[in-house]
């Protein structure tokens, strides 16, 4: 079938018989099982990744815009009150469009997929992009659990001994150098994706795309202003909040105080509790991995027909469904653990 970087490459994806082709190569190089036949009506859905991404952005830009307009007539302390909530907020929204990345590394941002529209809206403004990850992500499903090739493993053990490690781990994510130093090896993924091309068109992509949105920031505002905005209120929430919430998201998805076992779990609850870390239905992680073709809307209802069966999930994982969200799960996990690691 060829690896997952050929198959994926924004040229060959043209149309519904290359989308199969893709289908076909992605189970391939995961060691995904062939779908059955009653699978089929879980294929559907695709397009509503695409009207997600642009509600994100709605609201990502209005928040941003308000901002702007503060900064421009509002006295120092109203400002820096609505930085105090709009921060956050805008670090949720860059981590929920990364999400959304994830659907466009599996073809599920449309159907077909346009290559650009998927990386333009949800990989470039937020420093990823689509061909290097690909590679990346494809060996974390393909190798999960590895410690050695799976290049996820390190952001689910090990698992924390005391409170303290727990939220040591936090702090050091929410300092951004962690977020840095990703961007910088994922650089060297994306090099090695496209190395006949010299400077990466994906990191070019990534630049062109943070030089977008820092324009309009410096007319409004002024080449002083509009740069300490931009750090202050796309840098700032994009190494440090969104990279605290990566990190929490992926240790409910895989953490395990058993280091024997691996864990696939899925975080079921309501929409609130679901949606903090969980937008692009993320939340249904674990029938992600059983079957990662299919697109975020029709997760839900897959996860219905894996949950009454879960023992023929398989594929040598543990499957688990924790009922209560994301936040229950971690404040379940904090509550079991010593403040300090025995000796």
């Amino acid at each position: 079938m060829g690896d997952a970087r050929s198959i994926f490459s924004p040229d060959p994806l043209r149309g519904r018989a290359c989308w199969w082709a893709g289908v076909i190569g992605l189970k391939s190089a995961l060691d995904i099982r062939p779908a059955p036949a009653d699978l089929e009506r879980y294929r559907h859905g695709a397009e509503h990744a695409v009207a997600s991404a642009l509600r994100l952005h709605a609201v990502l830009w209005t928040i941003v815009a308000l901002n702007v307009a503060l900064w421009l007539s509002a006295p120092l302390g109203v400002c820096v009150a609505a930085a105090v909530v709009s921060i956050p907020l805008i670090g949720w929204c860059q981590h929920s469009l990364f999400n959304g990345n994830h659907e466009a590394i599996h073809n599920n941002f449309g159907r077909p997929q346009n290559e650009t529209l998927a990386a333009s809206l949800t990989a470039y403004p937020v420093g990823f992009g689509l061909t290097g990850y690909r590679r990346i992500h494809f060996a974390h499903h393909k190798h999960f659990g590895d410690p050695q090739l799976d290049p996820d493993f390190a952001g689910y053990t090990p698992y924390p001994r005391s409170k303290v490690q727990f939220f040591g781990r936090i702090a050091w994510n929410a300092t951004g150098l962690p977020a840095l130093l990703q961007f910088l090896r994922r650089g060297g993924a994306v090099q090695a994706a496209e190395p006949a091309r010299g400077f990466p068109v994906e990191t070019a992509s990534i630049v062109v795309a943070q030089l977008i949105i820092l324009t309009p920031l410096v007319v409004s505002l002024g080449p002083v202003r509009g740069v300490i905005f931009y750090i202050g209120f796309w840098m700032a929430p994009l190494a440090c909040v969104a990279k605290v919430l990566a990190g929490l998201r992926v240790f409910c998805e895989h953490a395990s105080p058993d280091p024997s076992v691996r864990v696939v779990r899925t975080i079921t609850g309501r929409p609130w509790e679901t949606a903090t870390l969980g937008m692009f239905a993320f939340n249904y992680h674990g029938d992600h991995h059983t079957y990662s073709w299919v697109p975020c809307a029709s997760l839900p209802a897959l996860h219905g027909m894996l949950s009454a069966e879960p023992a023929s999930v398989g594929k040598g994982w543990r499957y688990e469904v924790f009922q209560g969200g994301y936040l229950a799960f971690l404040a379940q996990t904090v509550r079991e653990l010593p403040w300090r690691a025995a000796r």
